[in-house]
């Protein structure tokens, strides 16, 4: 009788051990593995301006992948601009011709560090995170300036038909609607195509969306992207032309 009460009390006792255990070691396991799961990637991308700022820019690779001759000439080093000015609304010559921005008061975005301003309606808002350039989000809709750093292409439409394939590969959904020099915008030529755009934030729906993405080069001799979208019911392919006519540089 004793001899079972002791192994009894030792079965009870080693039970009790290994719940604590299993109590101890599921948590630590748990908190491991949150911290070794990766915190970015493409599937965590949920902005039009992260998609935008997510596509590779620098002309060197670009160029090297489509083998097409690259000028030489370095341009400068372009940063992110501390303390951005925004200047008051104004009106302009856009505003009475905005396409899809309507009657809506145009806002004149300048950046004194990175040498540009362009307009935007006076309601979108800017997305503080983005690395290259500026962007401007409202609803279902962004415009983007990307200014390119690294050396210009000498063929701007080898450049873009090499770059699609980075458009292509973070777009769900990608199909092409045109690939064309610009008829209104000097030496520019145009990406324009649909893609999925995830989720509406405003209805939570699918989006389909429609992006135009103007290349050029500025008068101070940088590779620029002008990059508007908008859902594929609400585009005007003329006032994405008109956005991209305020792009100015600035000193």
């Amino acid at each position: 009788m004793k001899q079972h009460k002791f192994f009894l009390f030792f079965a009870i006792a080693l039970a009790a051990v290994v719940i604590i255990d299993v109590g101890i070691l599921i948590p630590s396991m748990t908190i491991d593995a949150e911290a070794t799961t990766p915190v970015a990637s493409m599937a965590a991308i949920t902005t039009q301006c992260g998609f935008i700022d997510s596509l590779v820019i620098n002309t060197s690779r670009v160029m090297a992948e489509a083998s097409a001759p690259v000028d030489s000439t370095p341009i400068a080093t372009v940063t992110q601009a501390p303390n951005l000015v925004v200047a008051p609304p104004t009106q302009t010559a856009a505003e009475n011709n905005s396409g899809e921005m309507g009657d809506e008061a145009l806002t004149t975005y300048r950046d004194s560090t990175q040498g540009f301003s362009i307009d935007y309606p006076h309601s979108w808002s800017q997305e503080t995170t983005f690395h290259n350039g500026a962007c401007f989000t409202a609803h279902d809709s962004s415009i983007a300036v990307q200014i390119v750093k690294d050396s210009v292409p000498t063929d701007l439409m080898a450049y873009v038909q090499a770059d699609e394939a980075n458009v292509q590969a973070i777009s769900p959904g990608y199909k092409q609607v045109y690939l064309k020099a610009s008829a209104a915008v000097t030496g520019a030529e145009i990406l324009g195509y649909e893609w999925d755009a995830g989720k509406s934030i405003v209805t939570e729906k699918p989006v389909h969306a429609r992006t135009d993405r103007y290349y050029l080069v500025d008068s101070s001799g940088r590779l620029v992207i002008v990059t508007e979208t908008e859902p594929i019911n609400q585009f005007d392919p003329d006032g994405v032309r008109d956005t991209a006519l305020t792009y100015l540089v600035v000193k």
